[in-house]
């Protein structure tokens, strides 16, 4: 038996079994789900449901009373103007100060979970990679031809299963000698032995917002998966210099949209004894 489900009146996805993920959800939005048996030679009757995602969630560093409701302030900074991480004491500077209320869901250990109420943090799928903020650069140019091709290696926070989708999604800018217009990427064995290709590998498009969609077909090797991003396209040794900015690589075959803050991150604890949260040019405090 196949159930196709549907979102709205649009299908994604044919599943096997009796559970689907879906991907790219919003937060604090209602969706309409639909699911219809199929036996291989008719579809059975759609049944539909209704179902409103929670609020995105943070970590704080504080034990708060559950049920409560906590206030938390959004700041912006120009860049260059205030290096983030470094404001002085009371936040001077920030602009487009918003106040977000938020409910404590859970305290343990001296931490506590809160939800941010309304639709009002971008927000996009979980990352799985450790520092997603931060850019990387690859610098090939001194390749005159002679050299192996340049990458980087990505870790990531848990490790794919065989059949697992993973969807690369980057800002990468090329400069140097000979094709520009694209660059490779594939997850690959962490001791990069041979034979230790674990997908297939694709291209994204530089110069603009890309993504692909990586299939994890087999464990060879003997390490964890990883990504390797290059610095142009995989066997190119014609020098290039590769910036990625805003990568992202999540879970499905869904590329949401980069954000500034992920469900699920924590804030720091600060000199002053407040609570903060960083992201490029915006702040969250508590």
């Amino acid at each position: 038996m196949n159930y196709k489900v549907y979102q709205g009146t649009e299908l994604k996805q044919t599943v096997t079994s009796k559970t689907a993920v879906m991907n790219g959800l919003q937060p604090n939005l209602t969706y309409e789900f639909g699911v219809q048996p199929n036996d291989g030679t008719r579809d059975g009757t759609k049944v539909t449901t209704s179902v409103t995602t929670r609020g995105i969630r943070f970590n704080i560093p504080k034990t708060l009373t559950i049920g409560s409701t906590i206030t938390l302030r959004y700041e912006e900074y120009s860049l260059g103007i205030v290096p983030i991480g470094n404001e002085p004491s009371g936040y001077f500077g920030g602009g487009n100060r918003q106040n977000l209320s938020a409910k404590v869901i859970s305290t343990a250990n001296g931490s506590s979970v809160v939800e941010v109420a309304g639709n009002v943090i971008e927000v996009g799928g979980k990352n799985l990679l450790p520092s997603p903020h931060q850019d990387t650069v690859i610098d090939d140019t001194a390749n005159t031809g002679t050299n192996g091709w340049s990458f980087h290696v990505f870790n990531f926070t848990q490790q794919p299963k065989i059949g697992d989708h993973i969807t690369v999604s980057a800002e990468g800018i090329l400069t140097g000698r000979g094709d520009l217009s694209t660059y490779g990427v594939v997850l690959y064995d962490s001791y990069q032995s041979n034979g230790g290709a674990r997908s297939d590998s694709k291209r994204l498009t530089a110069g603009e917002r890309s993504s692909a969609t990586l299939e994890v077909n087999n464990l060879n090797g003997t390490g964890d998966t990883t990504l390797l991003i290059y610095a142009g396209n995989i066997n190119d040794t014609e020098g290039k210099k590769n910036v990625i900015h805003h990568l992202k690589v999540e879970p499905g075959t869904i590329a949401t949209p980069y954000a500034s803050f992920v469900d699920g991150d924590t804030f720091a604890a600060q000199p002053d004894g407040t609570c903060a949260l960083f992201s490029e040019y915006k702040a969250l405090y508590y």
